[in-house]
């Protein structure tokens, strides 16, 4: 994902082992650990996170992972 990001958007960010939770099939709470990648770009192409997010849910094995795109004020300085 860092690869991917930082090739196709300049850069990433991770914050990691975030608490997640989530309901099951069955009404059982899952706890969940998660891991939280960011990037920023003027344009992100969704295509391209999409893809991304796909090949995470597939490589691991996860039942769904999720992915949002925000507009967001930022700057170097």
């Amino acid at each position: 994902v860092c690869r991917r990001f930082s090739e196709e958007f300049g850069g990433a960010t991770v914050r990691r082992n975030h608490e997640g939770y989530w309901v099951d099939d069955d009404g059982n709470l899952v706890d969940d650990t998660v891991d939280v990648a960011f990037t920023y770009d003027d344009e992100i192409d969704e295509s391209v996170v999409k893809e991304i997010a796909e090949y995470v849910k597939a490589e691991l094995g996860e039942d769904a992972v999720l992915y949002t795109i925000e507009e967001a004020q930022t700057a170097f300085v």
